[in-house]
């Protein structure tokens, strides 16, 4: 039974989707130190997320690769079976939300499935989230006609993107380190490190953030 193969595209998650989602999570909290959870996370804490960017209108977006291929039926007949495939996801959240004066800064969570890295998936959902909240503050700004024009911060724009990404600090080549390499490549710079506040598998952990300006590509 020939199998199609679509290109990847990107949409807004759908609570469907959010198992897909989960399993890829947990894998790397099982397996990798790129997360501090050391144990596997139910539903609710992407359902929690997603709930929180929705009401927002902040993104919370999948990666999604549809296969085709046709069956038979029982009247000789054929039809098309469809199977979506989730790849990675990518969403945005408040930084520090109970501080209101971090309001214009939101950190951003990546994670691809082991089996679709180094494939142009997280340029992918990256790029997709920067428009989203690009067009988004655009609209806020619109709102506001007599501000529309000058630097003055507006009620609801992100300003600012922060990612924490945990390195390892006995692996110079380690996840931790090629994520950091990948944000610089995507116009993030390195603003500090937090050393050793993890501590996961026997081994040290560190903490780099990463900022990147919206609209600033």
């Amino acid at each position: 039974m020939p199998t199609t193969t679509q290109p990847p595209k990107v949409l807004p998650c759908h609570p469907s989707h959010l198992p897909s989602c989960l399993e890829i999570y947990n894998h790397y909290a099982l397996h990798t130190t790129v997360t501090f959870h050391t144990n596997p996370q139910p539903l609710s804490f992407l359902a929690s997320s997603l709930s929180t960017t929705t009401s927002l209108n902040l993104p919370f977006l999948v990666a999604i690769q549809t296969h085709s291929a046709e069956a038979k039926t029982k009247n000789e007949g054929a039809e098309e079976i469809a199977e979506e495939e989730v790849l990675g996801y990518i969403y945005a959240t408040p930084y520090r939300p109970q501080r209101p004066a971090y309001d214009p800064t939101a950190e951003i969570t990546i994670f691809l499935s082991p089996y679709s890295t180094s494939q142009g998936i997280g340029p992918l959902l990256l790029s997709s989230l920067l428009t989203h909240l690009e067009t988004r503050n655009k609209t806020i700004r619109s709102a506001s006609p007599a501000r529309n024009n000058t630097t003055e911060y507006i009620d609801g724009e992100i300003r600012e993107l922060i990612a924490m990404v945990a390195i390892e600090q006995s692996d110079d080549v380690g996840e931790g380190k090629r994520a950091g390499r990948w944000y610089a490549t995507q116009g993030f710079r390195e603003v500090g490190v937090m050393r050793g506040v993890g501590w996961k598998f026997g081994r040290g952990v560190d903490v780099g953030v990463f900022q990147k300006g919206i609209g600033k590509r």
